[in-house]
């Protein structure tokens, strides 16, 4: 997740970033060594749906927050329309 939401191409992108806060890393959910290897063979063991789920569900809070009133119209609008 981290990854999709720093905009990393790459597991190489990626650990060149976690590097960069290495003294964050262990907080994020790493560990001490983070390395190419070890990303790519946890990718390999991980559900992808729990992945997938987990993006909708930010997806949701993400479109939820975006959403307002600037375009509708206060009071009673029906018998302008008939009006004309």
């Amino acid at each position: 997740m981290f990854g999709q939401l720093t905009n990393r191409d790459s597991l190489r992108d990626l650990i060149v970033a976690t590097d960069a806060h290495n003294q964050i890393s262990y907080h994020l959910g790493f560990g001490k060594n983070v390395t190419r290897r070890n990303l790519s063979k946890t990718n390999e063991r991980r559900d992808r749906k729990i992945l997938e789920d987990f993006a909708y569900y930010l997806i949701d809070i993400a479109r939820n927050k975006r959403v307002n009133n600037n375009f509708e119209i206060e009071g009673e609008v029906s018998h302008l329309i008939l009006q004309r």
